[in-house]
C-alpha cells in the first residue's frame, strides 16, 4: 500500500480521484476549511491550520505518523515552497515531498528571479521589470511602451493583476501596492504546460500542451489540446537548467512567431485534469517514483484539437461526518 498525504485539497477533487483509482494507493486530505469539497474523496481526512500558522509543518508532520504517509504533495505554490524549504524534516522520517528542489521552487516562487533566470540562461520570456526607474529607462530606450501588465512578484490565482494603460496609472498602482512587477502586455495566444519529470533523476518524462480558450480566478477552465513539438525544446532546455523534479505547470504566450515563458509553478496545475483526460497519468508516474521505480520517458503523444471544458459537480457531507477523521462520499 502506498499512502499519500495531499495537502490544502481545496477543490481539486479530479487529483484526489486520479489518485484513489491506482490500485493499492491510500490518500489522506487535508484544507484549514472543512468545507473544501476534495477533502471527502479521500479515504482520510484532517482539518489543518492555515499554512502561515507557526504548528502548520509540526501538524502535517503528526498527520504523517498517524496515517504512516509514504509521500506529502502540496498543490499550492506557497505550501510547495514551505514543504521544499523543510523537506529533510521529511527524508529524516522516511516520507519523500512530491515537489522540486528547495532553490527550485524559490526561483519560480518569485518572478522576480525566474525573469532573470530566463535572462541568464537565453530562455525566452516576457520583458518584465522590477521596478518603475527600470521600466522608465526601458521606455525612453523604445524597449517597451504601454499597454504593459502589473502583477505581484509573488502570487497566484490572477490576484492583483491589473493591465496598465498610461505612466498615471502606473504610479498610482506602484504607490498602493508593494512587490510588483511590470511586464510587457502580451496579445497572443496563452498556452499552459502540464510537465512531469522524474522525482530520482530530473529527466522530462511527459508533458501535454493546452491552448487556453477561457479563464476562471486564474485557472483555465476551456482549453484546446495542441501540438507538443513547437514547445518541446525550450521544454528540454528549461528542465536541464531549472533542475525540476515531479510535476510542473508551465505557462506560455505564443506571440509573433515566438514561444514566450510567462510563469511556472512547481506543482499540479490547476488545468491538469485537461491532460488526464487526454490519456496522460501522472499520479501512476509519482507512484512508481515513490516506490522506487525510474520512469522512463514517454512518446508524448495525446489526441490533439480536442476541445476541453470543466463544469462544476455537488459533494454533500453532513455536519456529523464533516467532522469525522474520514468517511464515505456523497455525489448528487
Amino acid at each position: 500500500m502506498t499512502n499519500i498525504l495531499i495537502l490544502t485539497a481545496g477543490t481539486r477533487v479530479k487529483l484526489v480521484e486520479y489518485f484513489k483509482m491506482l490500485p493499492n494507493v491510500k490518500v489522506v486530505c487535508t484544507d484549514a476549511s472543512l468545507n473544501a469539497p476534495a477533502l471527502y474523496f479521500g479515504d482520510a481526512h484532517y482539518q489543518m491550520p492555515c499554512f502561515t500558522d507557526p504548528t502548520y509543518l509540526e501538524r502535517v508532520l503528526e498527520v504523517c505518523e498517524a496515517e504512516n504517509i509514504d509521500a506529502v504533495l502540496p498543490i499550492i505554490d506557497t505550501t510547495s515552497f514551505i514543504l521544499s524549504q523543510h523537506k529533510q524534516r521529511f527524508t529524516e522520517k522516511g516520507i519523500k515531498v512530491i515537489t522540486s528542489p528547495a532553490e527550485t521552487v524559490a526561483l519560480t516562487f518569485d518572478k522576480r528571479q525566474l525573469a532573470k533566470f530566463c535572462r541568464d540562461n537565453q530562455l525566452p520570456t516576457i520583458p518584465t521589470f522590477d521596478s518603475l526607474a527600470e521600466f522608465e529607462q526601458a521606455r525612453v530606450a523604445g524597449l517597451i511602451d504601454f499597454p504593459v501588465f502589473v502583477k505581484p512578484a509573488i502570487g497566484s490565482g490572477s490576484i492583483d493583476n491589473y493591465k496598465v494603460h498610461n505612466m498615471s496609472e502606473l504610479k498610482n498602482i506602484l504607490a498602493n501596492k508593494k512587490d510588483m512587477i511590470i511586464q510587457a502586455f502580451i496579445k497572443g495566444t496563452e498556452y499552459g504546460v502540464d510537465v512531469y519529470c522524474d522525482l530520482e533523476t530530473g529527466e522530462l518524462v511527459d508533458f501535454f500542451v493546452k491552448e487556453k480558450l477561457l479563464m476562471r480566478s486564474g485557472e483555465t477552465d476551456k482549453a484546446r489540446s495542441a501540438n507538443p513539438q513547437p514547445v518541446l525544446p525550450i521544454l528540454q532546455d528549461l528542465v536541464r537548467r531549472a533542475n525540476f523534479h515531479g510535476p510542473v505547470d508551465v505557462e506560455f504566450f505564443y506571440d509573433q512567431g515566438q514561444w514566450l515563458i510567462s510563469e511556472i509553478n512547481t506543482r499540479f496545475g490547476g488545468g491538469y485534469p485537461f491532460a488526464q483526460a487526454c490519456g496522460k497519468n501522472y499520479p501512476q508516474l509519482i507512484v512508481n517514483n515513490i516506490n522506487g521505480k525510474r520512469n522512463h520517458v514517454q512518446n508524448f503523444a495525446y489526441p490533439q484539437d480536442v476541445i476541453l471544458m470543466k463544469y462544476p459537480e455537488i459533494a454533500m457531507v453532513t455536519a456529523v461526518e464533516s467532522n469525522q477523521r474520514s468517511l464515505k462520499r456523497h455525489v448528487v
